[in-house]
């Protein structure tokens, strides 16, 4: 496992990976969520030259004449046309959507995600060639309505995690109460920490403070459910080792791996949580890295 110094070189490596992900020369997209989340953010961020530049790259070889994908065929002409004709329509993809959507479904190769006021959804279906996820299918659906469309003028946008993951269900957050312990997704890290749940800050995001008494901002928390037989990873000699909790004991756990068995504080374990899983999944809560 690649050794680390936190949080200095955690930082460098999530930032290196981020503008990799969003880059509009040859993005690496590992899963289905990335592929929605580098669409999402063109069609609502980017100007129509850029958004159309990076769609192109992330569309399937199905949507090309030849290999070397410098010409479209009329498949894919058809459907850029129709993403692009949403990008820059009045009250469009960035009016009825918001910045942090809400998320309906996700399995392996297909995400769905609800417009403000969940009357309409989007889906896109994605598949792995040449070592990156590309896009097969995409349905932007959009409100037609007059009257509906007023009711998304009314909407607010506040969501700002796809909901709270307890055993892999997502449920939501309005019972956490403040000065809780939870699980909170550090973003520049890409792993979960134990925290204490302060409330919500103005705009939306969860105010944690982690064991290290830094105060932050969380786009997602989760009610920390924690059981024997779950993978963890454990900071020793500067090198986050990859564990299984054995036991759980109040606020210690129990570790069992190679050469390591040993009872620790759970605020020094970190975690990754599997957030690609449809809502109704019964899987594990936490997974390997």
């Amino acid at each position: 496992m690649k050794k680390i110094t936190f949080p200095i070189l955690i930082v460098l490596f999530s930032n290196i990976g981020n503008a990799q992900k969003y880059s509009s020369q040859r993005p690496y997209l590992r899963d289905v969520f990335e592929v929605f989340d580098y669409v999402h953010r063109t069609l609502y961020d980017d100007d129509a030259k850029t958004c159309e530049k990076k769609i192109m790259q992330i569309l399937s070889n199905e949507y090309f004449t030849s290999e070397d994908r410098k010409t479209m065929n009329q498949k894919g002409e058809n459907l850029l046309g129709y993403i692009m004709a949403v990008k820059s329509s009045n009250e469009g993809y960035d009016f009825q959507y918001c910045f942090i959507p809400l998320e309906k479904l996700q399995t392996e190769n297909t995400y769905s995600w609800y417009n403000k006021n969940t009357s309409r959804t989007s889906t896109l279906y994605a598949k792995m060639e040449n070592s990156t996820m590309r896009i097969i299918s995409l349905d932007l659906v959009m409100e037609g309505k007059i009257d509906e469309r007023e009711k998304l003028i009314k909407s607010s946008c506040t969501q700002t995690t796809i909901g709270a993951i307890v055993r892999g269900k997502r449920i939501g957050l309005s019972e956490q109460k403040y000065d809780q312990p939870v699980l909170a997704y550090h973003n520049e890290s890409d792993y979960w920490q134990e925290a204490t749940y302060l409330g919500k800050s103005e705009d939306g995001y969860y105010m944690v403070e982690y064991p290290n008494k830094v105060k932050m901002k969380a786009t997602q928390i989760v009610p920390i459910d924690i059981s024997p037989g779950d993978l963890a990873y454990f900071l020793q000699d500067n090198e986050l080792k990859r564990v299984v909790i054995a036991g759980v004991e109040n606020t210690f756990i129990s570790l069992a791996a190679n050469n390591l068995n040993m009872v620790v504080s759970r605020r020094d374990l970190y975690f990754k949580i599997n957030t690609y899983e449809a809502i109704d999944t019964e899987s594990q809560l936490f997974i390997s890295n």
